[in-house]
């Protein structure tokens, strides 16, 4: 059977004429710095943020300042992995 191959150039003129192209639209990519400031931000981020700062008020500093390195760290790592 010989049959013709996709549309006919008519068909496809009518179509791109009511139905627009089939272009995905390009979504803006966040800044840089939105998208560091957001690692700091989420919510396990927060609770241990939260954790610093009683370990900081319970007398614990080291603890404390081992905390903000893991945010630091896991904010970073999460940063680069994502760009």
């Amino acid at each position: 059977m010989d049959r013709p191959l996709g549309l006919s150039s008519a068909e496809a003129a009518r179509r791109l004429a009511t139905d627009r192209a089939n272009v995905s639209p390009r979504l803006a990519r966040p800044s840089a710095l939105r998208a560091l400031v957001r690692q700091f931000t989420h919510l396990l981020a927060l609770l241990l943020w939260a954790a610093a700062a009683l370990a900081l008020l319970a007398g614990t500093p080291a603890l404390a300042i081992a905390i903000v390195v893991v945010i630091v760290l896991n904010a970073l790592f999460a940063f680069w992995q994502e760009h």
